[in-house]
């Protein structure tokens, strides 16, 4: 009598490494890739040294990447409450609690851009 039998194997993908063209213009992108190339290695051939460095650097990066990604959504968040706030004002006074609110998340929106490094690099507006 003829039987089924299914197998399922789970073979793991390693996350693709893709280096985003805009950390080039990063003030920090030479720091970073000196601290990803400078982290030991504990390897005795030269060629599993270099891969050794490559590997860190790249975790080095994609970290970055990630800790930037964050950093821009929450500019973009910051950015379309502000964009609110301001279409609300255009037809009503803010209440006290709105304007201090607003207030505040101009100051976010700046600070968020100065951890980001866009102040001085490029145009940045507040009214979206």
């Amino acid at each position: 009598m003829p039987r089924l039998m299914s197998v399922a194997t789970n073979v793991p993908k390693s996350k693709v490494f893709r280096f985003e063209n805009y950390l080039l213009e990063h003030e920090h992108l030479l720091n970073v890739v000196q601290h990803g190339l400078s982290l030991p290695t504990h390897q005795s051939d030269c060629a599993k040294i270099i891969s050794a460095k490559f590997k860190n650097l790249r975790r080095i990066i994609r970290s970055w990447q990630t800790h930037l990604s964050s950093l821009k959504a929450n500019i973009a968040n910051v950015k379309l409450v502000l964009s609110f706030l301001a279409v609300l004002e255009e037809f009503r006074d803010l209440t006290l609690m709105e304007w201090n609110f607003q207030n505040l998340l101009q100051d976010k929106f700046i600070s968020l851009l100065h951890q980001q490094k866009f102040i001085g690099n490029k145009e940045v507006q507040l009214d979206g």
